[in-house]
């Protein structure tokens, strides 16, 4: 049903710790996901449904807390500007926990409010 399209590894250094993350994309019939799981298990979750690829936005949600809030932003504008050029539209459920990231399809009526044109 998904497919693997991309799996990497990022580490950097901020105030001498190190975090890794590792970031998956994968495809299913109407939806682009990307994980990205960090070393404190704190997630974030890209998805692109289809008519917001029409719409050209970018939905980053932020399952964590906004302790590295400005990393995950970093990598928001990074996908969105280097990799497919859209643009981003941040977020964040604060609320919600690591659980619950991964019933994701459950969330997705959330995205009825979330429609901008450039």
């Amino acid at each position: 049903m998904n497919i693997l399209f991309f799996n990497k590894n990022f580490i950097f250094k901020k105030f001498l710790n190190f975090y890794s993350y590792k970031i998956f994309l994968t495809i299913s019939n109407n939806n682009l996901y990307c994980y990205l799981f960090s070393f404190f298990k704190l997630n974030v979750i890209f998805s692109i449904s289809s008519i917001d690829f029409f719409l050209k936005n970018y939905i980053l949600l932020n399952f964590g807390s906004n302790l590295n809030y400005k990393i995950f932003g970093f990598f928001g504008k990074l996908f969105s500007t280097y990799i497919l050029n859209l643009n981003v539209l941040n977020i964040r459920f604060l609320n919600f926990k690591l659980k619950y990231s991964k019933k994701i399809k459950n969330f997705f009526y959330f995205f009825n409010i979330y429609f901008f044109k450039n």
